[in-house]
């Protein structure tokens, strides 16, 4: 039994090399066939296995075309390599490098926290105000760099309303008791709340988990919607512009006429109404009736603190 576990072992640490061998292998018979076609599939199935397994960093399987293409004869090198570095690439490059640099010098927070200091402390404002600076930062970078940018301040303010929830409930059962004491009375209910000390608070717990979820999706969806406003705002609009160009070309045209600007001009409008319509929404659906109602002081004082300690903590700028 030993001499089985220290052979699945020493397979398990060799494993990078059969799941590299496997996939080069495992596809074979495309070659045979001979086409242009089939040996591309070839190295698009080499890729995707040694992707999915991780053999091989992905940054190092995502340049095997410059060499697999050329020497199955399906393209020659330049004419590979070249679409490494295009216009729709270093577009993207130059979105990722301002992300990094915007989340460096904490930009992206100074601008969510100060929205959210702007549109005051209630429940829809500060949906709103989660969304707005999201959709914003889409706009310049990309969705996922956006989203995981206000991940912190989310969790920050979401946190802070357990906590003053939590208190308020127990300032309210202490208060209770003080009552009943005062009084001389015991009553049964008093004494099932001394039993089960979390019974209320895990009446309120799926109101909190329902706005907390509001919250996370409204992140998510004002990352979608603002990528769709610019074209350097997801990475789907830079592939249809260059694919729109490689057809026109076709046909004897310099360009397909799509431009930064006249993108703009065209999705801007769009965004900002599927921006309100979600921001809607999601009221309707994980606020319900709070999103009329004016938002307890408890949970005021918990959202102002929340945000406070945020600005506070970014300092002043240098």
């Amino acid at each position: 039994m030993d001499s089985v576990v220290v052979f699945l072992r020493s397979l398990w640490a060799i494993r990078s090399w059969i799941f590299l061998v496997v996939a080069f292998v495992s596809p074979f018979k495309l070659i045979a066939i001979g086409t242009p076609e089939a040996r591309c599939a070839y190295v698009i199935i080499v890729m995707a296995k040694l992707w999915v397994t991780e053999a091989l960093p992905i940054a190092v399987t995502a340049l095997m075309p410059i060499f697999l293409l050329p020497m199955l004869g399906v393209q020659r090198g330049q004419d590979v390599s070249k679409n490494y570095v295009n216009d729709t690439s270093t577009l993207f490059l130059g979105g990722l490098f301002i992300a990094a640099a915007m989340e460096e010098v904490n930009l992206h927070r100074r601008i969510a926290v100060g929205v959210m200091r702007v549109l005051g402390s209630r429940i829809n404002t500060l949906m709103l105000g989660l969304m707005l600076p999201t959709w914003f930062l889409s706009m310049w970078i990309s969705n996922t760099a956006a989203t995981s940018m206000m991940l912190p301040i989310l969790v920050a303010v979401t946190e802070q309303m357990e906590r003053m929830e939590k208190l308020d409930h127990e300032h309210h059962g202490d208060t209770e008791d003080a009552e009943e004491k005062k009084n001389g009375v015991a009553s049964v209910e008093a004494v099932t709340m001394e039993m089960d000390e979390g019974s209320t608070l895990r009446k309120k717990s799926p109101e909190l988990k329902r706005m907390s979820k509001g919250f996370a999706l409204c992140v998510a969806y004002g990352a979608n919607i603002g990528g769709i406003a610019t074209l350097t705002g997801t990475p789907p609009n830079l592939v249809l512009q260059g694919q729109a160009d490689i057809f026109y070309a076709r046909f004897g045209k310099s360009s397909s006429g799509i431009t930064y600007v006249n993108w703009l001009a065209f999705a801007f409008p769009m965004s900002l109404l599927l921006l309100v319509l979600a921001w809607l929404y999601l009221q309707v659906v994980f606020l319900r009736q709070k999103c009329c109602q004016g938002t307890e002081s408890a949970r005021k004082k918990a959202i102002q603190s929340a945000v406070l300690k945020e600005w506070r903590a970014l300092g002043r700028i240098k």
